[in-house]
């Protein structure tokens, strides 16, 4: 195992907002656990100063953009080796107000830990724990029922997939920090409303989706069948310079073990029995 870390979750009973704690330059820190992002980002300048140093880009949401400047610091789970990583530091998010620093991508830090090694990142949203680890083989136990899927390759290391929905497959971005999926609003806008009961915004907070209803939707994930399911309409979604149609969320993950591969060409799903 090369790096791992307790879950923990800004919303406990819904499993919405997983974080873990890492060091960041030897200093203790809350990250977002974050499928959905191909970058790992800081914003708690009480850090480092290192952040003025580096190149500049921009971070784009879907209705929103910051500059960000890129730095890189010493990473560990305070278990294993540092090693170092590059983040990009952005203007304070609404989320330092519930005490975390940045987003950690788990695909991203697979594959800055591994190198061009095969590995996996392991988000277990059952047991409330996260691991990086060399790839190893994955087969069906008592316990769990193996949904077996696959990633869209893509050159920006975004965690994207296929998503069965009326008898086609669509794109979709795994996405866990995002509290409830998502789909393109011309997609569902014939599908059943339904009042919504949750806001979707950005870092910076601002709303991402129609917050007067939500739309009723039964789609296909790794084979597993999801009936009536409340999803959020949404315009194109853009995560890291990708374009999908909708985002899966907690509402979906949570309570799952997500496989997913450095490469972000392998995506499984584990489902307690108890779940199914």
């Amino acid at each position: 195992m090369s790096f791992e870390s307790k879950i923990g979750y800004l919303n406990p009973e819904t499993k919405a907002a997983p974080f873990v704690t890492v060091e960041i330059d030897g200093q203790p820190r809350r990250l977002l656990l974050d499928t959905g992002t191909n970058l790992n980002v800081l914003w708690d300048t009480s850090l480092s100063t290192k952040a003025a140093s580096g190149p500049k880009m921009i971070v784009q949401t879907e209705v929103a953009q910051a500059q960000s400047t890129q730095a890189s610091h010493r990473m560990s789970d305070g278990l294993h080796d540092t090693f170092d990583s590059p983040f990009h530091w952005i203007p304070p998010s609404i989320l330092a107000d519930d005490g975390l620093s940045g987003i950690l991508s788990p695909q991203v830090t697979a594959h800055e830990i591994a190198g061009s090694r095969r590995s996996f990142a392991v988000l277990d949203f059952d047991r409330d724990c996260f691991f990086v680890s060399p790839a190893f083989d994955i087969d069906e136990t008592p316990a769990y029922r193996l949904a077996r899927g696959r990633g869209i390759p893509n050159p920006h290391r975004v965690m994207a997939t296929s998503l069965g929905l009326y008898d086609a497959k669509i794109p979709v971005t795994v996405d866990s920090g995002a509290e409830q999926s998502n789909l393109l609003r011309t997609l569902v806008s014939a599908r059943p409303k339904v009042p919504a009961t949750t806001r979707i915004a950005d870092l910076w907070g601002n709303v991402l989706t129609n917050k007067t209803y939500m739309r009723r939707v039964s789609f296909t994930l790794n084979g597993i069948e999801h009936r009536n399911v409340l999803v959020a309409e949404a315009d194109a979604v853009q995560e890291g310079g990708s374009t999908t149609l909708g985002t899966i969320g907690m509402d979906i993950l949570r309570n799952r073990v997500v496989i997913l591969s450095s490469d972000t060409r392998e995506f499984y799903l584990l489902v307690p029995a108890r779940k199914q």
